[in-house]
């Protein structure tokens, strides 16, 4: 398996660094979507969905969807198609 990108966001609740491994990226109606994984170890790891957020390529944030969205679920379909051998539970 390829090495995953490893990637650190600060969680705004607690200023805290926190790493994720990026899986996958896509955009969907002009919105950049983040597939990321909190453990380089797929079959135990917890996915999350993020959205990119801002206007320019050097001013932006990632917010993590909430998992129980309709919008995560339709972003989760498009990554399946993409990645073709995963599928999200």
């Amino acid at each position: 398996m390829e090495k995953l990108e490893k990637i650190e966001l600060e969680d705004n609740e607690t200023g805290e660094k926190v790493s994720f491994y990026v899986l996958e990226e896509t955009v969907i109606g002009e919105k950049t979507y983040l597939l990321a994984a909190d453990k380089e170890d797929l079959e135990e790891a917890l996915c999350t969905v993020f959205l990119r957020k801002g206007e320019s390529q050097e001013d932006f944030i990632f917010e993590a969807l909430p998992y129980d969205a309709p919008e995560t679920a339709a972003v989760l379909s498009v990554f399946e198609e993409i990645m073709e051998d995963v599928s999200f539970e």
